[in-house]
């Protein structure tokens, strides 16, 4: 074999092994095998925020004075196939102070759970917010100060 019939048969081979594995693949009772498994919903984006105003988020921020007396976390989700859960887990100083199981509907919902604040409870916080099987979808870190 010459070195351009060499080079022939490597693309070849190479074209070959890529429609194999490149093919779908079957379970051993010759169905299609399952992709991994489509989110019911996507989630477009979540922060911290210092109030609400007629159910929509107002001044973002990281770090928010004791003296707004809440806080809040808002997320948004897009493509929601049916109805599902979602959580916001508060955290202060990294012990949990709430789990709020929320509701998303369908097509796209935004949700949103508040946390009272008190002089004693300054300094770092965070908001988890998970899927129903516990899968973080975000991680929210803010401070609160005098």
């Amino acid at each position: 074999m010459d070195f351009r019939q060499i080079q022939i048969a490597l693309m070849f081979f190479f074209a070959l092994t890529t429609l194999v594995f490149a093919s779908p693949t079957r379970a051993q009772n010759g169905k299609e095998a399952e992709g991994p498994p489509v989110k019911p919903y996507v989630m477009t984006s979540s922060a911290v925020y210092e109030k609400q105003r007629n159910g929509q988020p107002v001044n973002p921020a990281a770090v928010f004075s004791v003296s707004n007396k809440k806080v809040y976390c808002f997320s948004h989700f897009q493509d929601v196939r049916s109805k599902a859960y979602v959580f916001h887990n508060w955290f202060r100083r990294d012990v949990s102070v709430a789990k709020i199981k929320l509701l998303l509907q369908a097509p796209k919902w935004s949700i949103y759970s508040s946390m009272p604040l008190r002089e004693t409870e300054k300094g770092p916080w965070r908001v988890e917010v998970t899927g129903e099987n516990g899968e973080i979808l975000s991680v929210l870190r803010f401070s609160i100060v005098d």
